[in-house]
């Protein structure tokens, strides 16, 4: 009798650590599990994320080529008001152009920024343009435009030959024109083709 209990007990013990060890495996398996499925949703929503912003970032800068190219060809086709569109509230515009221009100079603000324009556009019949070396970047808020722009001026007597950037800034959910450099000061833009800045009109 008292062997019989003793096996009954060593059964009952037996059965008790076997279950046990199940029930850790099970738990252990089971935090494995959810680990695994935490770190896998991570990754898929990081994933996400990544192409999310690759996405908007190559919207945006689509988005910004479209403007320059519509800057450039509103100086090309001397449209005042479609120059000054794109331009945020207080613009500043840096003029560089060798041999020394008229018109060299920082303007800030946007009636600084208007009157020069409207001083090259009534100097400067523009015959047409090209671009070359066209490049746009964006990083959060700001777009560059990077571009060498030529301008054939006076009738097509004169090439304004201009290392040209645009910096644009990203407010209220659309891009405007914070920067732009006609000419970069230690590369100015340069004025070829034999005639000098101040004759023929031209105030490039």
């Amino acid at each position: 009798m008292n062997a019989s209990k003793q096996t009954k007990k060593t059964i009952s013990r037996s059965t008790f650590t076997a279950t046990t060890v199940v029930l850790v495996v099970l738990l252990a398996a089971a935090g494995a599990y959810a680990i695994y499925s935490s770190s896998g949703t991570q990754s898929t929503i990081s994933n996400d994320q990544s192409t999310i912003s690759t996405l908007q970032s190559q919207l945006s800068q689509s988005e910004v080529t479209q403007l320059a190219y519509a800057h450039f060809a509103a100086i090309g086709t001397e449209n005042l008001t479609a120059t000054m569109s794109q331009y945020g509230s207080n613009p500043t515009l840096y003029w560089v152009v060798s041999p020394s221009s008229p018109l060299n100079g920082t303007y800030t603000g946007t009636s600084a920024v208007q009157a020069t324009w409207a001083k090259f556009y009534h100097a400067n019949p523009t015959a047409y343009y090209s671009i070359y070396n066209f490049t746009a970047s964006v990083s959060g808020s700001t777009a560059t435009v990077k571009a060498d722009v030529w301008y054939v001026l006076a009738g097509g007597k004169v090439t304004l030959k201009l290392p040209y950037v645009l910096v644009y800034t990203s407010s209220g959910g659309s891009w405007n024109l914070s920067t732009e450099y006609w000419g970069i000061p230690g590369s100015p833009g340069t004025i070829s083709s034999g005639v000098s800045p101040n004759s023929s009109g031209v105030t490039a």
